[in-house]
């Protein structure tokens, strides 16, 4: 009788145990390089291939950028400069609907699902990854001072209209006005919000969102360009953002490091070339466990902590690194070697 019920005992056990959910099936999310535009940089690679192994972002033609809501302009803290209507078609870039544009050209945007978001902060901004991105993102935002970084390299290579903004937001302390008028007059709107609770980037998140209720469209991958180097505490700031906003693909890029958030909600497989430098940092807390595969120094279970080891300058040996981790972690790539 007693050996009846012990066996009872068991089925019932292995029957919980396959009802439980598996804690260890994540769903699994794809990171590339090679499309963050990781390998523009490598001349190695140029002299090797003239392809660059760049896969290229694929787009389509769309009819315009979103409206901005007009809820935004009845803001206590945020107002909206809108081009002038008075505008000739040469002066504005294109037609002088209030719509903002950036050229004659079809605006071109992500073919995925989701579209993707350009915010441009205050930083150099290398012209290669400016160029890479620009066409291949539905909307373009400048971070306040970032305006003026676009504007001085478009007048350094003598096409100051090459690059237009959708547009320029934050607290515009660092837009020159000279800036601020051109951009103005060929389409751009300029949002001021004078809040000092959020940073620049922010005040560009939080209109991404805006202009997400206004369209339906949802931008769950944001290029941030200049969200590294300069700074310290910019840069701290900067990769904030990241943890603001754990359900969108954010990418920091500068000309040295592209930068993302590796949420302990999903698995990760990162895409690359074989001898890519990345590092592994628990920037927010401990990340108790955290296993590897795909690495010169694969990590097995292994703690990553502040104060202890973390996983910096590692490199990849093959054309895929798998990352499992119990608690977020901040992958870094090295793409100026």
């Amino acid at each position: 009788m007693e050996k009846q019920e012990e066996e009872v005992q068991q089925q019932q056990q292995q029957q919980q145990q396959q009802q439980q959910p598996d804690k260890n099936n994540k769903e699994t999310i794809t990171w590339d390089v090679a499309e963050y535009g990781g390998y523009l940089f490598d001349k190695k690679l140029k002299a090797h291939n003239p392809l660059n192994h760049q896969m290229p972002l694929q787009y389509h033609h769309s009819q315009s950028t979103p409206h901005i809501p007009s809820s935004l302009s009845t803001s206590s803290t945020t107002s909206i400069k809108k081009p002038s209507s008075s505008l000739s078609d040469d002066e504005s870039g294109g037609s002088s609907s209030s719509t903002p544009h950036s050229s004659n050209t079809p605006r071109k945007q992500f073919s995925f699902d989701d579209h993707c978001a350009l915010i441009l902060a205050n930083q150099k901004l290398p012209k290669k990854l400016v160029d890479y991105f620009w066409d291949k993102c539905s909307v373009r935002i400048c971070a306040d001072g970032g305006a003026n970084r676009l504007y001085s390299l478009g007048t350094k290579i003598n096409q100051s209209s090459r690059w237009i903004p959708d547009y320029i937001k934050g607290d515009l302390d660092s837009l020159h006005e000279g800036v601020s008028d051109f951009f103005s007059k060929k389409g751009s709107s300029i949002v001021l919000d004078s809040s000092q609770d959020t940073s620049d980037l922010q005040k560009c998140f939080e209109l991404i969102i805006d202009l997400e209720k206004g369209s339906g469209i949802k931008y769950r991958k944001i290029f941030i360009l200049g969200g590294l180097g300069g700074s310290f505490s910019h840069e701290f700031a900067n990769v904030n953002t990241l943890f603001d906003h754990p359900g969108r693909k954010i990418i920091l890029a500068s000309k040295d490091n592209l930068a993302w958030l590796l949420s302990s909600t999903y698995n990760h497989n990162i895409i690359c070339r074989s001898e890519t430098k990345c590092s592994l940092i628990p920037l927010s807390s401990k990340a108790s466990q955290v296993t590897t595969s795909g690495l010169k120094w694969n990590l097995v279970k292994q703690s990553l902590n502040f104060g202890e080891l973390i996983s910096t300058s590692n490199v990849s040996l093959d054309n895929k690194v798998c990352v499992e981790t119990s608690n977020p972690l901040i992958f870094i790539v090295d793409i100026n070697p």
